[in-house]
């Protein structure tokens, strides 16, 4: 149901992360690709197991060989597959991007987390590569895949009926991932840009922002960048509450604003609040920042109280997180 990619120089060199290796699909991986696709239990949401002798009879020698698809090695065994393709217009959801990820893991493999770690390089050697917008789809009825996307940094864009099944359909964009703590110095740099201004309207009050320590931010909460050409000019701090998710701080560089960068973040961040099971996302700004109050009520943010934090006058907001 994909559209093969078009690449130039294919096949890439292995791409190596932490514990795996990603490289293109081999002949000898054929066993494991009929393994994969007749066990019933690991394609339980995409309509069962294939029979074994019918896929060994349509399967090529050299499974899944086309641009963008990577096999997954971890100790030079097989432990999955991950890859992109073009989603076929007829399908539907043809409206949003056509850029799909898929990816597919044998039991052996649960648990382990390679997934996660495999999907995080071949969306980082997309962004390089291609520069697009990524989507997933996936039975709204497996959470295990959903858990995954909003790890990966996917957040809902659409569900819709495919297949005999309400179907979840996340979009990424490019140059979004997590942050590591060797992004630490660059968020300060982003905060020191954008809160800076402020600092004349609040009477030479600092926003909380501004001595932020962002080395104990990225270890102690989930923090996200937003990277253009090789450097970070976004980010955005949450933090799980008991009763809601609570985003911390959001801040992109001056220069990109407009770009649609801040709502990407704040749209991310409803994703996590969903994907982590919350009802509630909270956030707060100073009293003196009317321009985010505004874009925050527009966002379907409500104001729930204002109150004195940190020597600092906050407007709270809360908004309910859908479905």
């Amino acid at each position: 149901m994909a559209v093969p990619l078009t690449v130039d120089d294919w096949p890439v060199a292995p791409i190596r992360t932490a514990r795996l290796v990603l490289r293109a699909p081999r002949a000898r991986d054929r066993e494991a690709f009929l393994d994969l696709g007749s066990d019933d239990e690991v394609n339980r949401h995409l309509g069962g197991g294939r029979d074994r002798a019918a896929l060994d009879a349509e399967l090529p020698e050299v499974p899944a060989d086309r641009p963008g698809q990577f096999v997954l090695e971890h100790d030079g065994v097989f432990v999955g597959w991950v890859g992109l393709g073009r989603r076929d217009p007829s399908r539907p959801g043809a409206e949003h991007p056509d850029l799909e990820l898929s990816y597919v893991t044998p039991r052996s493999a649960w648990g382990h987390g390679y997934a996660t770690e495999a999907a995080t390089a071949v969306l980082a050697w997309a962004d390089a590569v291609l520069g697009e917008p990524v989507v997933v789809c996936t039975q709204v009825g497996n959470v295990r895949s959903r858990a995954l996307a909003g790890r990966l940094g996917f957040t809902e864009v659409a569900r819709l009926e495919e297949f005999g099944a309400e179907q979840w359909i996340g979009v990424r964009h490019p140059g979004v991932r997590r942050a590591t703590p060797a992004d630490a110095t660059s968020m300060a740099r982003v905060a020191e840009a954008a809160y800076t201004p402020y600092l004349e309207r609040m009477d030479g009050l600092r926003p909380g922002p501004l001595d932020t320590d962002y080395d104990r931010a990225v270890a102690d909460s989930e923090a996200w960048v937003v990277e253009r050409d090789g450097a970070v000019v976004g980010y955005l701090l949450l933090v799980e509450e008991d009763d809601a998710l609570l985003l911390d701080n959001v801040a992109v560089l001056p220069a990109h604003h407009g770009t649609g960068i801040g709502r990407a973040l704040l749209t991310l961040a409803e994703g996590r609040a969903a994907a982590l099971g919350q009802r509630w996302i909270r956030l707060y700004t100073h009293v003196t920042m009317t321009e985010n109050q505004r874009l925050y009520e527009r966002l379907g943010y409500v104001e729930t109280h204002r109150a004195g934090e940190h020597g600092l006058e906050r407007v709270f907001f809360a908004k309910p997180v859908a479905g």
